[in-house]
């Protein structure tokens, strides 16, 4: 849906456009950890992630690689079909039952959970009125395909019939 997809776009760009500071533990801005995260790729990334949490639900982002001294730092998400945050597991192939358990594991440290673990999103309740217009789109161009052409006007002076009917 277009108007949906605009509507996540415009929460992504203002997210990524608010400017922000980092408070510490005391109470004071940050100053020496700005530039890990301020106009960095990766920062951009995990904030479009964090701004889509709501709607696909449960989001889980797997670091691959985080050092503060050289500022590189970047992360997969782990796919959401493999994941089962009731259980706080994930799975190799989706739909199998031998979990791979992450929370309360040294995993944790690498892992960066989102959301409610029964949460499905707001795209899970809005999935029935999208395919009801979606549906509706498509009923209605069938209309015009069949009753939106414009008539046909012809004019005779002939009263044969089989003239009239090829006419």
């Amino acid at each position: 849906d277009l108007h949906f997809k605009h509507i996540i776009r415009s929460m992504e760009v203002s997210a990524t456009g608010t400017r922000f500071n980092i408070i510490d533990a005391n109470k004071q801005v940050a100053d020496d950890v700005k530039e890990l995260f301020f106009e960095t790729e990766w920062f951009e990334r995990f904030i479009k992630k964090v701004t889509e949490t709501p709607f696909y639900g449960h989001t889980l982002l797997e670091l691959q690689t985080a050092d503060p001294k050289t500022g590189l730092v970047d992360f997969d998400m782990v796919p959401r079909k493999n994941v089962s945050p009731e259980y706080g597991a994930w799975t190799v192939y989706p739909g199998d039952s031998n979990y791979i358990y992450y929370r309360n594991t040294p995993a944790m440290d690498w892992l960066i959970e989102m959301g409610e673990h029964h949460d499905l999103g707001w795209l899970n309740l809005m999935a029935k009125e999208i395919l009801y217009k979606k549906v509706s789109f498509m009923c209605w161009s069938e209309f015009g395909e069949r009753f939106g052409i414009p008539l046909v006007k012809a004019t005779t002076n002939t009263r044969d019939i089989n003239a009239i009917n090829r006419l």
